[in-house]
């Protein structure tokens, strides 16, 4: 199996998101895209073909396409899909994880799956949410949109590993532990986290499990935590009226001042300048 090496360090570019509906049988056009194109079956299924080769998909599959790759419908069917077309982040398609360098710093994504039912409905949740943010007037909206799509993502691969595709535990590779805590974070940050809750949670020890991520990622795990709830602060102090200590509590921080300090640390702003600063 091909898998997606996904940058964990940085949000994807979104080029195009939302849904499509065949109601009557259709298939796809010939065409070569120079986006990497995700599609999520949600009703009936469809029959294409990619590079040469078939597949097909049915409800609950998701599938990436390669970018510069051609593909067309072989068969005329009736699906409803969502679909995301995005850029930048990736790093291109590859060999398995356990096959790559390890000094590659990537998170991998199947090229297909058939998702478990919590993992599809938590994937439509977010993808809708990431279509919903495009529409709003805000100056915020793009990254909105690129968080969730992430999450997405991690949500993907965190099915993926859930069901031991690819195994776990001692024998387990760096990038794939490191793959494991990205997803665990992605899925997490809102939460009061602490090393004894992830090393409980992820069947880890934390000390070797942070050796692993400074290896591969060049930060702590906890310095990543910190990274992914400011980016959560920043969108919600651009997108709504919350107090700071409402803001707080939403991205896992309990005290409102320490938060506030992390937060001028990481921007140079408090909250509140960093939230007049995008109305002005």
């Amino acid at each position: 199996m091909k898998f997606l090496n996904m940058n964990g360090g940085r949000l994807p570019t979104i080029t195009l998101i939302g849904k499509d509906a065949a109601e009557h049988p259709h298939k796809n056009i010939r065409r070569v895209s120079e986006d990497h194109i995700f599609y999520l079956i949600t009703k009936g299924e469809m029959f294409f073909c990619e590079n040469g080769k078939e597949y097909r998909l049915q409800k609950g599959d998701c599938f990436f396409f390669e970018p510069g790759k051609l593909h067309f419908g072989t068969r005329d069917t009736c699906y409803n899909l969502l679909f995301i077309h995005f850029a930048d982040a990736p790093a291109g398609f590859a060999l398995p994880a356990e096959d790559a360098d390890d000094t590659d710093r990537r998170i991998p994504l199947p090229k297909q799956l058939t998702l478990s039912e919590d993992a599809y409905n938590e994937v439509c949740f977010l993808t809708e949410q990431a279509i919903h943010s495009r529409k709003v007037q805000a100056a915020c909206a793009d990254t909105l949109c690129a968080l969730r799509v992430l999450e997405a993502f991690v949500a993907v691969c965190r099915d993926y590993r859930s069901r031991g595709v690819r195994g776990r535990g001692r024998g387990a590779s760096g990038m794939q532990r490191v793959g494991e805590v990205m997803a665990y974070l992605g899925e997490n940050f809102r939460r009061r986290l602490t090393g004894e809750i992830i090393e409980k949670e992820l069947s880890y020890n934390f000390d070797y499990l942070n050796q692993q991520f400074r290896q591969h990622m060049h930060m702590s795990i906890f310095r990543m935590l910190e990274k992914l709830r400011m980016d959560e602060a920043k969108i919600l102090l651009q997108t709504t009226t919350d107090s700071v200590g409402k803001i707080s509590d939403a991205v896992g921080y309990g005290d409102a001042a320490y938060f506030s300090r992390c937060f001028k640390e990481h921007t140079g702003d408090t909250p509140l300048e960093y939230r007049k600063k995008q109305i002005e």
